[in-house]
């Protein structure tokens, strides 16, 4: 099973309730990461919609599940496999969050 960090980027809407776009999708497997930029594309190619749906891989992330359900909403981008690292990381450490691990250090 190989790990691929996923992450969206996207600019703040002016009205806070509503959301814009996603214009980044950041993919990294190891030390090498790969930015692909959504905002400048006019349709996502098939390697990458084959590549985020394969079983060969799972996707990891922070907020991992809203940045999946938000490409889906917006490019129909589906992502099979995904891990919440955060509340992994959080049962294996023992503690409630980031800002608690920072405060041990």
């Amino acid at each position: 099973m190989v790990f691929v960090g996923l992450d969206i980027e996207w600019r703040p809407h002016e009205i806070s309730w509503m959301s814009n776009k996603s214009a980044t999708l950041q993919l990294c497997i190891d030390e090498k990461c790969l930015i692909f930029q959504l905002f400048y594309v006019d349709e996502i190619s098939k390697s990458l919609k084959d590549f985020l749906n394969s079983t060969n891989f799972t996707f990891v992330g922070i907020e991992v599940a809203d940045d999946v359900k938000k490409l889906k909403n917006e490019y129909g981008l589906r992502i099979v496999l995904r891990v919440l690292i955060f509340a992994r990381w959080r049962r294996v450490v023992g503690l409630r969050g980031f800002v608690d691990q920072g405060r041990k250090i």
